[in-house]
């Protein structure tokens, strides 16, 4: 909602999957924000007003895919040079050294895989690589705590995870199951539709584990955008950063260790946005999130997106 604290229009183009919000969000036609700014929202769904915003817009923003990204990147250039800034897609890494407090960390590899909203989220975890030394200790604490998760209504309190957002995403999810088992992965938990008559219908997927996962596997390469974690093990430093860099994306990354100097490295060599070190998940207001290569341009949630929706104009005047 950037433009509407500058008095802007925002142009919103919804997936057709997403028809509540664009129910909701369409009755806010003309708003006055917190700083009594009017601020117009326009929703709309369609590749032709994509078309439209890309050729019409001064300042493009967008959260997708990469091949809708290079899209409309290449739509945009077409026209003029305008400002474009990405929030995309990750394969993030969660690395658990031998010297981490476990407890935390297993209790971390649950919470930031995002089983909450079925992994439907571009920051998840889903890569866990977990040291040698404390792989045997770790796996159990995460299958544990994932087995006792409970599928249902979004809108039960008693339930852990709601469905998946579309047939689409589903049938992806349920794809990458098959491949990752195709591939060598071993599936310890989940990997299909819960039992009960109440997931008969609707987009369902147990929260999925898999183990002896490499990263020669599409499973450890590509981002599902689903239920399924993926663990890797690791021995040395130097094998582990390379793993985790050995992607496409580059959006987040969970490093747990009390070693600082060893931290210090990870941040340093470890390609990605925005980093936790002993945590996962949480946004903190004013800190600058978004990710590199293929996981996007630019930054938000902090000054620096406020002010990639303005413009700097110099101005020298000479008197006498």
């Amino acid at each position: 909602m950037m433009p509407g604290l500058l008095g802007e229009t925002l142009a919103v183009l919804s997936a057709l999957s997403f028809a509540m919000f664009n129910i909701v969000i369409s009755g806010t036609k003309r708003s006055r924000g917190d700083n009594g700014v009017l601020f117009s929202v326009v929703v709309t769904i369609g590749f032709s007003f994509a078309l439209f915003v890309v050729l019409e817009a001064g300042r493009l923003d967008l959260s997708a895919s990469k091949d809708t990204a290079m899209a409309i990147q290449r739509a945009a250039a077409e026209v003029a040079v305008k400002h474009v800034s990405l929030e995309l897609g990750g394969k993030n890494p969660m690395i658990i050294c031998p010297d981490a407090d476990l407890e935390k960390a297993g209790a971390a590899a649950v919470k930031g895989m995002n089983f909450a909203w079925q992994g439907q989220s571009c920051g998840s975890t889903s890569r866990l690589m977990l040291h040698e030394d404390v792989y045997d200790k770790v796996l159990p604490m995460v299958l544990d705590r994932i087995r006792k998760m409970k599928a249902g209504d979004p809108l039960d309190p008693t339930s852990s995870m709601g469905p998946m957002n579309s047939k689409m995403q589903y049938d992806k999810t349920m794809d990458y199951i098959e491949i990752a088992k195709k591939d060598g992965a071993t599936l310890v938990a989940g990997g299909k539709r819960p039992s009960g008559p109440e997931f008969d219908k609707g987009f369902w997927v147990e929260p999925t584990v898999f183990t002896d996962v490499t990263m020669d596997m599409r499973i450890a390469k590509e981002e599902v955008f689903g239920p399924i974690l993926s663990i890797l093990k690791w021995r040395n430093i130097d094998e582990v950063i390379a793993m985790a860099n050995d992607v496409d994306y580059g959006l987040t990354a969970s490093i747990w260790t009390r070693d600082l100097d060893l931290t210090m490295r990870f941040v340093k060599e470890v390609e990605a946005g925005y980093i936790w070190v002993n945590g996962t998940g949480t946004h903190f207001r004013n800190v600058p999130h978004g990710g590199f290569k293929n996981s996007g341009t630019g930054r938000e949630e902090g000054l620096d997106e406020l002010l990639s929706y303005t413009e700097v104009k110099a101005v020298n005047i000479f008197t006498g």
